[in-house]
């Protein structure tokens, strides 16, 4: 089903962990490092956010972490190709007018 506002509409469940992961990414992204998620009790903080309520932090110390992919492999490129990437790279670099880094 869709709302007034075009948004699929969540229940129960569903809804209320879309809105606790919205909310963790939030508060992570809060510039101000003294009012950032994490900055008062570091990753115990985080670990209390209702987000991570279902995760058994001791159990996750003790499942081997995924295995580290083959390297890749050189392909040859056309020049064309490296025109793509330079433009790409100038664009990600370029900043709205209003960014900074605090």
């Amino acid at each position: 089903d869709m709302s007034s506002t075009g948004r699929a509409e969540r229940s129960g469940a569903e809804a209320e962990q879309w809105n606790a992961a919205r909310d963790v990414i939030k508060r992570l992204l809060v510039k101000d490092p003294r009012r950032r998620l994490g900055s008062a009790r570091g990753a115990a903080d985080i670990k209390k956010h209702p987000f991570f309520k279902n995760i058994n932090w001791a159990l996750i110390r003790s499942v081997p972490p995924p295995g580290v992919q083959q390297k890749l492999r050189r392909t040859k490129s056309s020049p064309a190709d490296h025109c793509k990437i330079q433009k790409l790279a100038r664009a990600a670099e370029a900043q709205p007018p209003d960014f900074d880094y605090y």
